[in-house]
């Protein structure tokens, strides 16, 4: 609107305001990709077990890995908070997975009982010293598998749930996560 109140000749003006129209296009295209990460949208197009369910896929592609995922029989009706934390547990987890433990194979199992969702990862990779990386200081850069890991085991712990984390070395790794649905 602005450009169109400019003179023909002011083109000075004009060069700046086409410049200060890219670079908002540009941020809006940023804020765009960030909500997209933050909700992720086929949570909502397709629901949490076919979320999952490309998830896996994707991931057996990238690494070629061998991933058995169990999913529940239908579609679990639970928070988009709630939904939002597994998927990012199994994000998190594949990706770690994929990254660092040289896995061939990998079981991710999603079910609910009663009033609750177990949500079982298990790879039977190199594994590593997770009581290691408990105790050591958060501030490196190559400590970002922890920060990841961590941060979820807090999302779980604000939604009443529980994450553990049996791995050691030579051994695989498995994650186990109870989530109350209510």
């Amino acid at each position: 609107m602005i450009g169109r109140d400019i003179p023909a000749d002011a083109k000075e003006q004009k060069e700046k305001i086409d410049k200060a129209k890219e670079i908002l296009d540009q941020m809006m295209d940023k804020a765009h990709r960030i909500s997209e990460m933050l909700r992720p949208p086929e949570l909502d197009d397709l629901g949490l077990t076919e979320s999952i369910a490309g998830l896996v896929l994707q991931h057996k592609e990238m690494t070629g890995s061998a991933i058995n995922y169990q999913r529940p029989p239908e579609d679990l009706e639970l928070s988009s908070e709630h939904n939002l934390v597994i998927y990012r547990i199994i994000q998190e987890a594949l990706t770690n997975i994929a990254k660092h433990a040289n896995a061939g194979n990998v079981e991710v199992a999603l079910e609910r009982r009663d009033a609750y969702v177990y949500l079982d990862i298990a790879d039977d990779g190199i594994g590593f010293d997770y009581a290691q990386y408990a105790s050591t200081p958060q501030r490196r850069k190559e400590d970002r598998i922890k920060l990841g890991l961590q941060g979820l085991k807090e999302r779980v712990e604000l939604l009443g749930g529980r994450l553990t984390i049996d791995s050691r070395s030579d051994r695989g790794t498995k994650i186990e996560v109870v989530l109350p649905t209510t």
